[in-house]
């Protein structure tokens, strides 16, 4: 999170070595002139307080009983590990179990009734699912998806290219799903290549994990989420992507 400090020795610190929970926001790169403070009280040490809801920010089905959902940051594991808290409505009904990864901010819900293709589902989450530091969900309390189809030519297109960012900035590129199915972000490439020979000189995934795009909604792929949520008015948070573009 500090560029001049970045990859030049420096260590990272905990601020607040009382503050419970797991929190990237808790850490900071070292003060110290000499670059670190082994075996001595930390330059950043002071008070943390963490006072961000956790938002939901995708689901996905890992297969036709398995759906993965991922949040802003990690919920509670305790208080958020009852599977009333969850509920696909279209049929489904709640999960039969839940299997939280430590300290992960994405878990997975199984299901005794399975997802049907072509059809679009709504996981809805209980107001009181919460992250360790105790702030409750407030943005979004519902999540859609399907099990994705095929990409056909014409689904996607390319939307928008910012390919010369102002002074540091981050690059991006938009899509749009203009398809009636949901396609899986992981196997979409974006490549360069020669103009003349259409030789490619290389490639990456869209996205490096798999996740949904639903039919109509946009996804922007970036180096750098933060870069872009400071420069523009971002009409859904969620559409952000950090990949290695």
């Amino acid at each position: 999170k500090d560029p001049l400090r970045d990859d030049k020795g420096w260590s990272l610190e905990r601020i607040d070595a009382d503050f419970p929970c797991s929190d990237r926001n808790n850490w900071a790169a070292s003060h110290d002139p000499s670059g670190g403070t082994p075996g001595r009280v930390n330059s950043k040490a002071g008070f943390f307080s963490d006072t961000i809801a956790p938002w939901p920010v995708f689901a996905f089905p890992e297969d036709s009983t398995t759906l993965k959902v991922c949040f802003s940051e990690a919920v509670d594991s305790v208080s958020s590990n009852h599977v009333q808290l969850y509920t696909v409505i279209d049929g489904i009904g709640e999960p039969s179990s839940i299997f939280f990864l430590e300290e992960q901010s994405c878990f997975t819900l199984k299901f005794n009734m399975p997802f049907q293709p072509d059809v679009f589902y709504t996981l809805s989450f209980d107001p009181s699912i919460q992250d360790c530091a105790g702030n409750i969900i407030k943005r979004w309390n519902s999540l859609q998806f399907s099990i994705p189809d095929s990409i056909r030519p014409g689904d996607i297109i390319i939307n928008e290219i910012l390919f010369n960012p102002v002074d540091d900035g981050s690059d991006f590129v938009e899509i749009q799903n203009t398809g009636n199915h949901s396609v899986d972000l992981s196997l979409l490439r974006i490549a360069h290549a020669d103009p003349l020979t259409g030789i490619v000189d290389d490639i990456l995934p869209f996205s490096l994990e798999p996740r949904l795009l639903l039919p109509g909604d946009f996804a922007a792929t970036t180096s750098d989420n933060s870069d872009l949520l400071k420069r523009y008015s971002i009409g859904d948070i969620r559409q952000l992507i950090e990949s290695s573009l």
